[in-house]
């Protein structure tokens, strides 16, 4: 079973597996070197559990050497060194990436069941909340563009309007801010501050601007 959870900065992919005594341990080994294969280039958190049925502490075992060799080559660390079963074998298994936050990995004695139960932690990163900001807004889509029309052309600016260009540029800007004072007043909202986006640089603002 595969289950991907997502948890403030990370991302992590649980491989959950069983492999039942009946199963081929060459066909279970072969399908799970393909599985790896697909899963672990994945830059997510790689965590693999469950019971795999091969004694893992046993160095004679084909298998179990297989396994360990398969692990080595996708660069994958199995945490689990005590016996998980009563048989006295290590059958229940934690497999990361070398590269791992996992820590304090270990065991719970037996109780309801045959095999001990895994126990690991996860170390991750969680952002704090953003913080809160006063801005100053204007309902522009509130004006009641005829009535704000209707202003505009009894303004000086059509009344007397100035002779230059800077001139009249000011004078429009001060007309302009006036009747919004009027049809959308400014108020005050407390929102959340944005968080910084190291990607946008000073730059980027004039390149937007720019018509292709």
């Amino acid at each position: 079973m595969l289950l991907r959870l997502t948890c403030a900065t990370k991302s992590y992919l649980f491989l959950i597996v069983y492999r039942p005594p009946s199963c081929s341990k060459a066909a279970f080994l072969s399908d799970f070197a393909l599985l790896l294969k697909d899963l672990v280039t994945s830059p997510t958190e790689f965590i693999a559990m469950g019971d795999f049925n091969i004694h893992l502490d046993d160095p004679n075992d084909t298998y179990s050497t297989s396994l360990k060799t398969l692990l080595e080559t996708f660069d994958l660390k199995q945490h689990i060194s005590s016996p998980t079963h009563t048989s006295g074998h290590i059958l229940d298994l934690l497999i990361t990436k070398s590269t791992s936050s996992i820590s304090s990995p270990g065991l719970t004695e037996f109780f309801l069941s045959d095999h001990k139960a895994v126990n690991f932690q996860i170390s991750t990163t969680v952002t704090p909340s953003a913080s809160r900001i006063k801005k100053s807004i204007r309902k522009m889509s509130a004006i009641n563009t005829g009535n704000f029309s209707n202003d505009i052309r009894a303004s000086e600016l059509y009344t007397n309007p100035e002779s230059t260009l800077s001139s009249f540029y000011q004078q429009f800007e001060s007309v302009i801010l006036t009747l919004l004072d009027k049809h959308a007043t400014e108020e005050q909202i407390i929102c959340r501050a944005q968080a910084t986006k190291p990607f946008i640089t000073p730059d980027t603002p004039k390149e937007r601007a720019i018509t292709p």
